[in-house]
């Protein structure tokens, strides 16, 4: 009975990953968090400083993990971050400039929690292979907080809640984990 649950839990989580896409907004309340938007499927290709601010950002051309329409030689001297940016990922790729001479870092993959809905029913999950933490938050539509949760490791497998008690028809589910914020507004 177990795996056939684990079954289903892997079979929702693969078709919401399939459906989903985020798009990255810094976040005005923290220069450290990323704001992450579910948006189109379209991947996407964001540069940021030592301070996280993005510099530049634009719809990454097929197959390229560089922009093709800026030349990175040209940064002023520093530490920066790429990020490539994808459905159910998002590839971060450290490097530096020095004098007009770019050296890029081991890159490493964030994968991106999943929000799913169906009628009053709403699936969280996220792929993690550490230790990290994955905060749930349920507003309503006045930004009230209505729920909140902490999932650590296994939990982080698969949460489904349930809105068919909570009053009203607008929704806000908030996802904070890695340092990011993602964010899905649900309308039922």
């Amino acid at each position: 009975m177990k795996t056939i649950k684990n079954l289903q839990l892997v079979t929702w989580m693969l078709i919401a990953l399939h459906v989903s896409g985020f798009n990255v907004i810094q976040n005005e309340f923290d220069s450290h968090e990323s704001k992450i938007e579910l948006g189109n499927n379209d991947p996407m290709l964001v540069i940021k400083n030592d301070r996280g601010e993005i510099i530049y950002r634009a719809p990454a051309a097929a197959g390229l993990e560089e922009p093709s329409d800026f030349d990175l030689r040209t940064l002023p001297d520093g530490k920066y971050v790429m990020e490539l940016e994808s459905n159910v990922e998002i590839k971060v790729r450290p490097f530096q400039v020095q004098t007009g001479y770019v050296s890029f870092e081991k890159a490493s993959k964030i994968f991106k929690p999943v929000v799913n809905s169906r009628d009053q029913l709403v699936y969280v999950s996220k792929l993690a292979f550490d230790n990290s933490r994955l905060k749930v938050e349920i507003y309503d539509k006045y930004h009230d907080l209505v729920f909140s949760e902490i999932l650590k490791n296994k939990e982080m497998n698969g949460r489904i809640y349930d809105f068919s008690g909570l009053r009203g028809d607008h929704f806000e589910v908030v996802v904070r984990t890695d340092g990011r914020v993602y964010n899905q507004i649900l309308e039922f």
